[in-house]
């Protein structure tokens, strides 16, 4: 079943200080302060090593090891912001929001792959001396997707960042229930509790959908250790769930949006 995991105080309405028609401020990292992105990462962070799944409180990390930080977001850059603003836009077009769409989940799984498993490599150079290199076995790794509409764009980031990779895939059910979703289909590696996974979504909002994924890989034997989730957007209470429910996964995201109120539609990537 789906581990149980504590629900997080709600984070409260945007305010909006000139009236009820004025247009509501977005309240993400990249468009307000990346300051709160930072702040988002270190609660998560002492979460996953406090263990503390009961409270979700935040502890003193300042004398803690950095090896204990388990998720990081993508530095508030302009570029960074000029991709999320025009996936945010509503006047952007459709082929316009697929491709800034892969462009900012190649950027994150850029950051994932960084942390994967190199090992070196002495790589002779036409010049005819030795480069000191790294290497990367990719039949050590896979990748396992929810499937959902736009699947193919992950795809393509995928085997454009990792040609060789292999891709999963799990279904989940959200529609019974938000808060208790389940999966009803998955089609996985056969040795995958050998490898590095790479989990990814389109987004994160309560990360129960992520939650009941990293279950199924669970039961077919990966640990939470050696699982990776990459999600381009998230929201602040999703990544709070996930952490509380499973302190050991290592996350990677590009912006974290303090509230959803489905600024970012996934429908969007449909074909």
């Amino acid at each position: 079943g789906i581990q149980s995991s504590t629900t997080m105080s709600d984070v409260g309405e945007v305010a909006s200080s000139a009236g009820p028609t004025a247009p509501r401020q977005i309240a993400t990292t990249t468009l307000t302060d990346a300051e709160y992105a930072a702040d988002v990462v270190r609660r998560c962070n002492a979460i996953a090593v406090s263990g503390d799944g009961e409270s979700g409180q935040a502890v003193d990390t300042s004398s803690l090891s950095s090896s204990h930080g388990k998720l990081w977001v993508l530095e508030a850059t302009d570029s960074l912001r000029h991709i999320h603003g025009t996936l945010l836009a509503a006047s952007t077009q459709h082929g316009d929001i697929q491709f800034f769409f892969r462009r900012l989940l190649k950027l994150v799984l850029q950051t994932a792959i960084e942390r994967l498993r190199f090992e070196p490599k002495s790589v002779p150079t036409c010049a005819g001396v030795e480069y000191a290199g790294v290497t990367l076995d990719e039949s050590a790794v896979c990748a396992v997707t929810l499937m959902r509409g736009g699947i193919h764009l992950a795809h393509t980031a995928l085997r454009e960042s990792l040609r060789s990779i292999s891709v999963g895939h799990i279904l989940i059910d959200g529609g019974r229930s938000a808060q208790d979703p389940s999966a009803m289909y998955a089609k996985l590696q056969g040795d995958i509790k050998d490898k590095q996974v790479l989990l990814v979504d389109f987004c994160i909002v309560s990360g129960m959908e992520l939650i009941a994924a990293v279950n199924v890989l669970i039961g077919h034997g990966c640990t939470e250790e050696s699982i990776v989730v990459v999600v381009p957007i998230a929201c602040e209470t999703g990544l709070l769930q996930i952490r509380a429910a499973f302190p050991g996964l290592c996350i990677h995201i590009g912006v974290v949006h303090k509230e959803w109120h489905d600024d970012f539609d996934v429908k969007r990537l449909e074909s």
